[in-house]
């Protein structure tokens, strides 16, 4: 059992890994946990953590339980996946677990794609895989090829989820800029192309979504999409978007943890307990309850402090006068 504490009683209280909260505060939060409840029969996130304001940047999760070294904070399964443009493994299309040539797999019969499951296979259909099939459609085809040739899965991952959720709530509850602006100047240009560079960038995401809308509209539905959701979406992604495994995945609550050079959380992947792209957020110290859980978004990565500010101000748009507040 793990012990967690009622934020409005503040009363302690024992459960199986209670729902975390995050998405539970208003009701198209609520909708959102609730339909991937319906449609997988699990939550997309179990544990001890609720998303409020940060002093830090815009929202962060505090924990709504005291932990120690190695506790479980939270584990969450990605809303989205998708293998890496570059990718030289055969692997699920869907969770991306690696297949093997002893595998038993499904595969789409119009784009050949594969599936380590059944259950992969339904899930992917159901949600977005109708709307993007390359083997049905030149256009989702034409919209595929020109995310490869950019060597660009955000845009492949944007489009799922696109496909199969209401985006503007998540885009609604989190920071997030239009792509172009989470992007560092290269080195090998000067600071007066920083707009040539921008625009540049700008016209690529607009070919991208012209490219992609007339697979996501349909006469049925009454969704409607347009270019700023997109390019927020691609922009939300390239800065929360984890690696894992060959590829990309989105996780909501993960991506709510701000960052600190001190970190009191670290993110492990594991298989073992739910399969799939399951990452669990674990303890790296003591926290209080009510203490925002924070993680180093750069890891062992063994990069300098120059290059941890550069990047830190240009993808995330966080000063290292702000990180005083937790340092």
């Amino acid at each position: 059992h793990i012990t967690t504490h009622d934020d409005e009683t503040n009363n302690v209280m024992d459960d199986d890994l209670c729902f975390a909260s995050a998405w539970l505060d208003g009701p198209e939060n609520q909708a959102w946990n609730e339909d991937w409840i319906k449609d997988n029969g699990r939550p997309l996130a179990v544990g001890g953590a609720r998303l409020k304001k940060s002093r830090l940047s815009g929202n962060g999760l505090f924990a709504t339980r005291d932990c120690t070294n190695g506790d479980l904070c939270f584990a969450e399964r990605p809303a989205g996946c998708v293998p890496g443009c570059e990718s030289t493994l055969l692997c699920c299309d869907h969770c991306i677990a690696n297949l093997t040539t002893a595998t038993k797999y499904r595969k789409c019969a119009y784009c050949g794609v594969a599936y380590c499951s059944q259950t992969c296979y339904s899930d992917a259909h159901r949600l977005y895989h109708k709307k993007l099939c390359s083997g049905r459609s030149k256009t989702v085809k034409a919209f595929i090829e020109h995310a490869h040739e950019a060597s660009n899965e955000f845009f492949l991952l944007a489009a799922r989820l696109l496909a199969a959720y209401p985006i503007r709530p998540l885009l609604n509850t989190f920071k997030n800029a239009c792509y172009w602006s989470t992007l560092c100047l290269p080195e090998y240009l000067e600071p007066e192309d920083d707009s040539i560079f921008r625009a540049a960038v700008k016209n690529h995401i607009q070919t991208s979504f012209n490219l992609l809308l007339p697979c996501l509209e349909d006469k049925s539905s009454l969704r409607t999409y347009d270019f700023d959701e997109y390019s927020r979406l691609c922009g939300m992604l390239r800065q929360n978007a984890a690696s894992f495994r060959d590829g990309i995945a989105f996780y909501p609550f993960h991506s709510a943890i701000n960052h600190s050079d001190h970190p009191n959380v670290r993110v492990v992947y594991d298989d073992s307990r739910w399969p799939g792209a399951h990452i669990i957020v674990l303890a790296s110290t003591h926290i209080e309850f009510g203490a925002e859980l924070l993680v180093d978004y750069f890891g062992h990565d063994g990069i300098s402090q120059l290059e941890r500010t550069v990047s830190l101000q240009g993808q995330y748009g966080i000063s290292p006068s702000s990180l005083l507040l937790f340092d």
